[in-house]
């Protein structure tokens, strides 16, 4: 098994929207300041206290966080979760969780192409 990737205790992060099924949520994003990529995710703000989402959405992004600092690539994890007809029939995430994975490969993607890391980056 792969080692776990310790993180330090100050390191890089922004913030980011996702919208999921007319649900909107706020998520802080943290950064591994020495390979340059996404190492975890915390769920911000955007649902009432309690709800059955809001503990989706924070169990969610510890489990996506465990899987990057694990090694796991936000691809492979997006290609292994569901999809569902969304706006207009077009397939979308099936699950919120599904919209953080999504929301955060499109936020890695852009990082590499604004670094000039191609597709075959290992990262």
């Amino acid at each position: 098994m792969t080692e776990r990737s310790r993180l330090p205790n100050r390191r890089p992060s922004m913030n980011v929207s996702v919208d999921w099924q007319h649900h909107s949520f706020a998520l802080t994003v943290g950064f591994d300041p020495d390979r340059g990529r996404i190492a975890e995710v915390f769920y911000g703000d955007g649902q009432k206290t309690g709800t059955d989402l809001l503990h989706t959405v924070q169990d969610a992004c510890v489990i996506i966080s465990v899987a990057l600092q694990y090694g796991i690539p936000l691809e492979a994890l997006g290609r292994s979760l569901g999809t569902a007809p969304g706006l207009m029939g077009v397939e979308g995430p099936a699950s919120p969780i599904g919209a953080v994975v999504a929301v955060l490969d499109v936020l890695a993607r852009e990082m590499d192409a604004s670094l000039g890391h191609g597709a075959e980056d290992p990262r």
